[in-house]
């Protein structure tokens, strides 16, 4: 007979609860992540299950980081943490026997003795033919921990293992967890630890075992490219001698310890009052609060990165910056390209991306109704130490306002520094600027306002949604009648819900008595004896509108209708 965990531990409880002696008094929980708790059984009122640190079957460790990115438990590939699980080569999503040049996914060596690259080039004489996309990070179709553990999961970047490894956030030991030699990394804040067992990696078909006698052996891939020689992908060592963020061969097979972003699980809004019916978030988006900065996006990708220039930019070829994407003047398209988009689509808007599809960024007019001084007054403050702008309704009875913190712009490019931080805010807005080089953000520091700014740098979002707008009225015939003797045994009930910009117009069909006539979700009506009922067809979107249908249902068995 077998026990799942839950019955296990209850009938654990329930025996040590029955036992009088001393040392049955306490229960010790070792969890996979290293931690020990230890209960005294007087403490234990009950035990909850809970699902909150597991997304699609992975489960992860908050380690209370500033960033809020929280750490996966298991390598991919992994069922413990003592596991190596699976290796990858930089940019490749399956595991393979043989990793090499050769083998690898985007290389080309046409005469075996020159290695040529196909994707992830910032150097055309490294690109095949000459090459270069200029993506120093990987996208989300090349991500092992996206393409096998799913969307809300990435590999970590740069940034992401410094923030790991940095003795503010963290302290790091070299220990062995059941059997297993690696690094344990355990947070200051709330104590808590993820263990990165000491893979190793491959190169051909070899496998450098991590013997940790000394030196890097717990060595997993970045997502960043290692931008000073694109034939490498950045990655992080540990082992007994510390811990580093450094570089390897792309074709060398390493192991992949998936991230993901804390996010609320609903974000807050405000109702200014608009006339358009915009609800504005209280936040950007990366941020927990309306004083924090967030992160920054350059116009169009969906991800945060380390490095912001024209060319690290997703929609930019080439040193000269010719567009690839959104571009309605051919003079700045690559080979004259042009798609004449001049609004982000929804697969492109972080907003969209990150907070779901209820949220975009906003487009030019929504910050133009939104500085208009007929809805709104804007004053530049400072709130808990910060400096922004407090924008305040002007809607009679409301008082509601946002805080868009000065949170300046990231135009980082070979150690470069974050621009005008407390100075000056620069918000992305989803439209093109007359120069499709550039976005009609929405730009303001303590004494002006501006609406340009280059697509490549990084800028703060603040998301919007609009109000929904609720069903008012739905029409419906006011009268059906069925004849079963004459063969009239269904008929098809339409609705037409209004106004025809609702939010949700799905509806639910409802017979009052199902002896007499029967309805489907598609106001199906099925005759079944004769007699009176109603079919009503309600609204879901919680406005309480309905309308209601009197059907009729006539015949006997003697052939004669009683309704004629």
């Amino acid at each position: 007979m077998t026990m799942n965990k839950k019955s296990f531990l209850a009938a654990l409880l329930l025996m040590l609860a029955g036992l009088q002696t001393a040392w049955a008094q306490s229960v010790i929980f070792d969890t996979k992540t290293g931690n020990t708790d230890t209960y005294s059984l007087l403490e234990v009122e009950s035990i909850t299950f809970s699902e909150s640190s597991n997304a699609n079957g992975h489960e992860w460790v908050d380690l209370e980081l500033p960033s809020g990115t929280l750490w996966a438990t298991t390598n991919v590939g992994a069922n413990a943490p003592e596991e190596y699980g699976d290796f990858f080569a930089w940019g490749e999503t399956q595991p393979k026997d043989n990793y090499s040049w050769d083998t690898y996914q985007y290389a080309y060596s046409g005469d075996g003795s020159t290695v040529s690259l196909t994707k992830y080039s910032t150097n055309g004489s490294i690109g095949y033919n000459p090459f270069a996309d200029y993506y120093t990070e990987l996208l989300p179709e090349d991500d092992a921990a996206t393409s096998n553990w799913g969307s809300e999961w990435q590999m970590p970047s740069n940034g992401q293992f410094k923030e790991l490894m940095s003795s503010e956030n963290t302290s790091t030991e070299w220990v062995t967890q059941n059997g297993q030699q690696g690094l344990k990394i355990t947070s200051l804040r709330n104590g808590k630890s993820i263990f990165l067992p000491g893979a190793g990696y491959y190169e051909g078909t070899q496998h450098d075992a991590a013997s940790a006698s000394s030196g890097y052996h717990a060595i997993y891939w970045s997502r960043s490219l290692y931008t000073q020689n694109c034939s490498q992908g950045c990655a992080f060592y540990g082992g007994k001698a510390g811990v580093d963020v450094y570089s390897n061969n792309r074709f060398w097979g390493q192991t992949v310890r998936p991230v993901r972003v804390k996010e609320m699980k609903e974000h807050e809004y405000v109702d200014l009052g608009l006339p358009s019916g915009t609800l504005w978030a209280t936040t950007n988006i990366g941020a927990n609060t309306p004083e924090e900065y967030g992160d920054y996006f350059a116009w169009g990708e969906t991800r945060p990165k380390d490095d912001y220039s024209s060319l690290t930019y997703r929609y930019c070829y080439g040193y000269d910056e010719r567009l690839t994407k959104y571009c309605n003047q051919s003079q700045y398209g690559y080979n004259g390209f042009t798609d004449y988009l001049t609004e982000l689509l929804p697969e492109d808007d972080a907003a969209t991306a990150i907070w779901g599809n209820e949220w975009q960024i906003p487009s030019l007019w929504q910050f133009e109704e939104l500085m208009d001084e007929e809805y709104t007054t804007a004053l530049w403050t400072t709130r808990n130490g910060v400096n922004g702008y407090l924008i305040t309704s002007k809607q009679k009875g409301n008082d509601n306002s946002i805080f868009l913190p000065a949170a300046g712009a990231a135009a980082l490019m070979n150690g470069g520094t974050y621009l005008n931080v407390g100075l000056d805010g620069y918000y992305q807005s989803c439209t093109l600027g007359n120069d499709c080089r550039f976005v009609s953000s929405f730009g303001f520091s303590r004494s002006s306002l501006y609406w340009s700014f280059n697509r490549y740098n990084g800028q703060s979002i603040r998301p919007v949604r609009f109000a929904p707008v609720l069903v008012s009225e739905i029409l419906l015939d006011e009268k059906l009648s069925l004849n079963i003797d004459k063969g009239c045994v269904t008929a098809q009930l339409s609705s037409e819900v209004l106004p025809s910009n609702a939010s949700n117009k799905e509806v639910i069909w409802e017979s009052s008595d199902n002896s007499v006539a029967t309805v489907d979700q598609t106001g199906m009506v099925k005759a079944q004896t004769p007699g009176i009922c109603f079919v009503t067809c309600r609204a879901t979107d919680g406005s309480g509108v309905s309308a209601e249908c009197k059907v009729i249902v006539g015949g006997t068995s003697d052939g004669n209708d009683p309704w004629d």
